[in-house]
């Protein structure tokens, strides 16, 4: 066991309480290192109580990330929330068409939908695929060995469902998926809708999804309006924004980073530019509260100007962001947290975020080592490996 001072100091350093400055989590990088993500663009990143989820993504050819050819990046990262360790999952049959696509988790369940791969738009995909990060247990048969038993090889699948056009940035089309029997139909406009845009961000209530920024070939789309289509009544509207009371509204941008906690909204980053004005980096960060509609400006900034990032907020009220593009077009590889000000996470998560900072100090992030201190298995099963 450390001494009281030493330990103090190195749960200090271990932990992330500032609500100003960025923390790099591993500052520490080899370009060729492979048990971290390289440094990318265009991917995309989704969040559950216990972890990040990274999938795909584009890295141009650059020595200083370890890649010599300018290619995507076909495979799935998930990094842990409690041990603050990155892994590659092994999977069989994964998208190789994993830029610019879409991500989501639900009970340890990933699903993947869209994507391109390089070069860019010749060949897209419609299709949606899973993979299974938590298997079914495989059971010992009469008179089997323990030691006889191999693991479970994951594999990606494709979710059948019916035809269906694509969406996004090649057609204007909006299409809705029933999950209960995986039918996509063609949404037909209702209402005011907003024209076509590349690298907007969305985010949802129970009731509504809300589309942010964006861009188009001579200009960034304005903040000070949303559009927001209404699930129930198939029903978009325009909705003016309300200001900061002493900066306005954030700057018009795309490619920026969105991370949501319930009614919390924050955007980061991103590029600006109009036809008087040439693409611009940023690193402001705002807060917009989806009841109210109200923006925020927060004294936080990212440690660089970047786009094409992704960002989650964390169950103990942490925001991560992960990849995008920095200065001289590097993707960097670094993953920065920070406390945001405006979110008040369960104290249950508060307590397990300290208890996680103790574990990675002392040496006892296991299930058995947690499980010995009297940690809830509900909190212990978010550092399993499935």
């Amino acid at each position: 066991m450390a001494s009281g001072r030493s330990l103090t100091d190195k749960m200090a350093r271990a932990s992330c309480s500032s609500t100003v400055k960025f923390k790099n989590v591993n500052p520490r990088f080899k370009p060729y290192d492979a048990k971290r993500p390289k440094g990318r663009s265009g991917h995309c990143m989704c969040s559950d109580e216990s972890d990040i989820y990274v999938f795909g993504g584009y890295s141009p050819m650059d020595e200083r990330n370890g890649v010599r050819q300018s290619r995507v990046l076909p495979e799935l990262w998930k990094f842990n929330f409690a041990s603050q360790k990155w892994t590659n999952v092994k999977s069989e049959n994964i998208p190789t068409t994993c830029a610019s696509a879409s991500i989501a988790v639900h009970n340890k369940q990933v699903f993947v939908f869209g994507g391109t791969g390089y070069p860019f738009g010749q060949i897209m995909s419609n299709t949606i695929k899973t993979l299974r990060m938590k298997q079914p247990a495989n059971l010992q048969a009469a008179g089997e060995d323990c030691s006889e038993k191999t693991k479970i090889k994951l594999c990606w699948q494709l979710l059948e469902t019916n035809a269906m056009s694509y969406s996004g940035v090649a057609r204007g089309r909006r299409n809705g998926l029933q999950l209960t029997d995986k039918f996509f139909g063609e949404k037909i406009r209702l209402g005011k809708s907003f024209q076509r845009k590349i690298k907007k961000e969305v985010v949802k209530d129970a009731e509504r999804f809300y589309v942010l920024g964006g861009g188009r070939l001579h200009n960034a789309e304005s903040l000070d309006k949303v559009y927001i289509y209404h699930i129930a009544r198939n029903h978009w509207s325009e909705h003016v924004t309300l200001p900061d009371s002493v900066h306005g509204f954030p700057l018009p941008r795309c490619s920026f980073g969105c991370a949501q906690e319930g009614n919390n909204v924050y955007i980061s980053g991103g590029r600006h530019y109009n036809n008087d004005i040439e693409h611009r980096s940023l690193t402001d960060i705002w807060h917009l509260r989806l009841d109210t509609l109200q923006w925020t400006k927060l004294a936080m900034k990212l440690p660089d100007p970047l786009y094409f990032h992704s960002a989650v907020c964390s169950p103990s009220g942490h925001m991560y962001v992960f990849g995008g593009v920095h200065k001289d077009g590097y993707r960097a590889p670094f993953l920065y947290k920070i406390r945001l000000p405006l979110t008040m996470p369960k104290l249950s998560e508060l307590c397990w975020d300290k208890v996680s900072v103790m574990a990675r100090v002392q040496k006892f992030m296991t299930p058995k080592g947690l499980a010995d201190i009297g940690v809830p298995w509900n909190f212990i099963d978010r550092v399993k490996e499935y």
